[in-house]
């Protein structure tokens, strides 16, 4: 994952990209959500976790 790789904001492009495919993928606001965390993005991180929350509730903020 580009995240992984030290490349966050390529990897935040990407998750953007794939959720204006599919904005109803919870997995990827959840993963969007924990890579916008380790940004120190809380905030947007937050919105992330909870628009993954009401898609997939079995999602949670770790």
């Amino acid at each position: 994952m580009l995240a992984n790789l030290g490349k966050p904001e390529k990897a935040i492009e990407c998750f953007d990209k794939a959720l204006k495919i599919n904005p109803r993928d919870a997995f990827w606001w959840f993963t969007k959500g924990l890579t916008l965390k380790r940004l120190g993005k809380h905030e947007q991180a937050e919105e992330c976790f909870q628009k993954s929350a009401e898609i997939d509730p079995s999602l949670q903020n770790e």
